[in-house]
């Protein structure tokens, strides 16, 4: 088991000559990453003192993909077997993970999901898989991701759906074809890409996250709770929405070869494998005095 005191810093592994990462995610207080050995790190960004997904890290196997919910993550190994850790309410997720082969996992919000290599229906564990399983659409899916009480969805011809349950209402996404990979989803809005990299987002939004930048070339995607970012054609940051007091639309200038975003902020990931995040943590609590943290006017980067 990894140390729980792990900075963020040791994610950017590239950096140090070591090894770099290979896929990794934010949720609303955590960011885990893989690396290329199959160590997966992972650290409360807030230090909040949490520590249900840091102290329960897997050990290094070979994993192919990883997504960070609110309390839990989930990997999924090389033949397709879930693992996830941390807490789904007050539970373990481990006590509820399926023994399932799945080629696609989701897990925002308090629900897990997945899609299953025999047929690419839909899984999914925690909240929704518990009490409202029998309101998941059949068929044949591509994509999916959980936000609060519905399952969002890519077809295998490309039309994305969003299923809410609970009596919970969603927006019908827009009609047309989308990258199945250029899609991303947090809280109450959706973001997708089409085959020219223009951006469209739906949702019940309050924080303008459905007036994306216009234009074509974008892709990397990532949400968080009140704002987006993307990369654009030339790989720098862009990011939209509400920016009254966490600085989550004003990313550091330069490239990146990826972004992920968790609550109230977002992490890039340098050509050189270090880790530059900008925003706060949960509820504005990104604290000045943090070990390895650098505060400047506007984002806030781990050395």
């Amino acid at each position: 088991m990894l140390p729980s005191n792990l900075l963020l810093s040791t994610l950017a592994l590239g950096a140090c000559g070591s090894s770099p990462i290979v896929a990794w995610d934010a949720g609303d207080s955590y960011v885990c990453a893989l690396d290329k050995r199959g160590r997966i790190r992972c650290d409360d960004i807030d230090l909040s003192g949490r520590d249900e997904i840091i102290d329960d890290v897997p050990d290094r196997g070979k994993w192919t993909e990883l997504v960070v919910g609110a309390r839990h993550a989930c990997a999924l190994d090389a033949e397709g077997y879930p693992t996830c850790w941390g807490l789904i309410g007050n539970e373990p997720i481990a006590d509820r993970t399926p023994r399932e082969k799945l080629f696609s996992i989701g897990g925002n919000s308090n629900t897990a999901c997945g899609l299953k290599q025999s047929d690419g229906s839909i899984l999914c564990w925690g909240y929704i898989g518990q009490y409202y399983a029998d309101e998941l659409p059949q068929g044949s899916f591509q994509w999916l991701e959980t936000l609060e009480a519905k399952v969002c969805y890519q077809r295998t011809s490309g039309e994305i759906g969003c299923t809410a349950v609970s009596d919970y209402t969603f927006p019908n996404p827009p009609v047309g074809l989308y990258n199945p990979v250029e899609v991303d989803a947090r809280g109450t809005n959706l973001c997708a890409t089409d085959k020219d990299g223009r951006i469209t987002c739906w949702g019940r939004d309050t924080y303008d996250v459905h007036l994306p930048p216009e234009g074509t070339g974008y892709h990397g995607l990532a949400l968080g709770q009140k704002h987006g970012c993307a990369l654009n054609a030339d790989n720098e940051a862009v990011c939209w929405g509400n920016d009254t007091r966490y600085g989550t639309t004003k990313p550091p200038s330069g490239r990146f070869t990826s972004i992920v975003s968790g609550g109230f902020y977002s992490c890039g990931l340098r050509e050189n494998g270090k880790v530059e995040c900008w925003g706060c943590g949960d509820d504005d609590r990104f604290p000045p005095d943090h070990p390895k943290m650098l505060r400047d006017d506007e984002f806030c980067v781990w050395d």
